[in-house]
């Protein structure tokens, strides 16, 4: 009997198939995954795909795309076709790769992974506020139920937890939490304090929720200033035509990219980095490399960031409001002494608290304290 881990996503590979997609949550699905194979699970990704494809991207580990029309990818589809591919001699353990893949049944031997809440966006509509807490409170209950399908609910933050423990009266689900990690390159070269230059970057998908709208506010007054500074925005998205209109007139701002697995060299150059977020942030893994990378943070207090800095001692969190984040980042402009002692402390709180070793020796307990379980079930079967 194989043991099987079923990992379930939308969109891991590209519509063909042929290529693999970028973002947080494909990063955390390559690392689980080759996690898994060598606690001796198999591992199958399952998306839907334009045509069927079947291929193997890793030691052990077998992409499976379901070919579709976009009209029938729903979760509860991607599962049907999932547990249509399995067979009887094999156990399986499903994975869902976000709670918003859960399908509306129960799924037995099964873990969802929640990134964070990514509700707490301001919609802009006015309403009364019996109506927003009504709204709120229905929303809240679809999330709730749907979490109660599966056995195990692990968590990027406690931020969740706590949100959760608001709306029950008593704990009906089983949260695991496993914080995001950063990998911590002990091959960096030593820190270059830059000061007569300060060196600083907002590295961020370009979306609004993603502070580049706070961020470009409170940036033209430190250029105002003529301030000693470098400023580079790395990153992709809807809000980059935006950006580089606003900016065109100063020298000192560029834009530019960089490849995921180049980050912490990337962030290496750079003395202050920015996480300005508006809304929807779990264990910011764009906050985590750049401390990894001894950079100064100056982040918002939103999501499970909350749970990472400290204020005041290993980085700078403000409220998300233009004049909190301008003070912030202009006061680690020219205090470099307070600047270089809140990197090392950065540094340090990620090195013993969000590596990558931290995070998989917990998915590593979780994982092998299913399997013993699983095999009993199968076992009775």
């Amino acid at each position: 009997m194989a043991h099987i881990l079923d990992i379930l996503f939308k969109r891991y590979y590209d519509e063909k198939g042929t290529a693999a997609t970028i973002g947080g949550i494909q990063t955390y699905i390559t690392n689980l995954a080759h996690l898994a194979v060598r606690c001796g699970w198999q591992v199958r990704i399952l998306q839907f795909t334009e045509q069927h494809v079947c291929k193997e991207i890793g030691k052990g580990i077998q992409l499976i795309g379901f070919a579709s029309h976009q009209s029938q990818r729903t979760p509860d589809k991607l599962y049907a076709r999932t547990t249509a591919s399995r067979n009887d001699t094999d156990h399986y353990l499903t994975l869902f790769a976000t709670d918003t893949q859960l399908p509306h049944q129960h799924v037995s031997h099964a873990i969802a992974i929640q990134h964070g809440i990514c509700w707490d966006i301001d919609d802009g509509l006015q309403r009364s506020l019996i109506r927003n807490v009504a709204s709120k409170a229905i929303d809240a209950y679809q999330r709730l139920r749907r979490l109660q399908n599966v056995d195990v609910v692990v968590c990027v933050d406690h931020h969740f937890i706590g949100w959760y423990r608001t709306q029950v009266h008593h704990i009906c689900q089983r949260l695991v939490p496993i914080m995001n990690f950063t990998r911590i390159d002990p091959h960096l070269p030593e820190k270059q304090h830059h000061d007569d230059c300060v060196r600083i970057v907002f590295a961020r998908r370009f979306f609004p929720y993603r502070g580049t709208r706070l961020f470009a506010k409170a940036l033209h007054q430190l250029l105002t200033e003529q301030l000693p500074i470098e400023v580079t925005l790395a990153g992709d998205g809807p809000d980059k035509d935006w950006l580089q209109e606003q900016f065109r007139a100063y020298p000192n701002v560029r834009f530019t990219q960089y490849a995921a697995p180049d980050s912490l060299t990337f962030h290496a150059e750079f003395d202050i980095a920015v996480v300005p977020t508006i809304g929807s942030e779990g264990t910011s893994l764009s906050l985590l490399e750049a401390m990894a990378a001894q950079c100064a943070v100056v982040c918002t207090n939103v999501g499970g960031m909350t749970h990472i800095v400290i204020d005041g001692y290993n980085g700078l969190m403000v409220m998300p409001e233009e004049q909190a984040l301008y003070r912030a980042i202009k006061l680690l402009v020219q205090d470099k002494a307070y600047r270089r002692s809140l990197a090392q402390r950065g540094f340090d709180t990620v090195k013993n608290a969000f590596s990558l070793e931290v995070w998989e020796e917990k998915w590593e307990k979780l994982l092998l304290e299913m399997w013993p379980k699983a095999q009993r079930e199968a076992e009775r079967l």
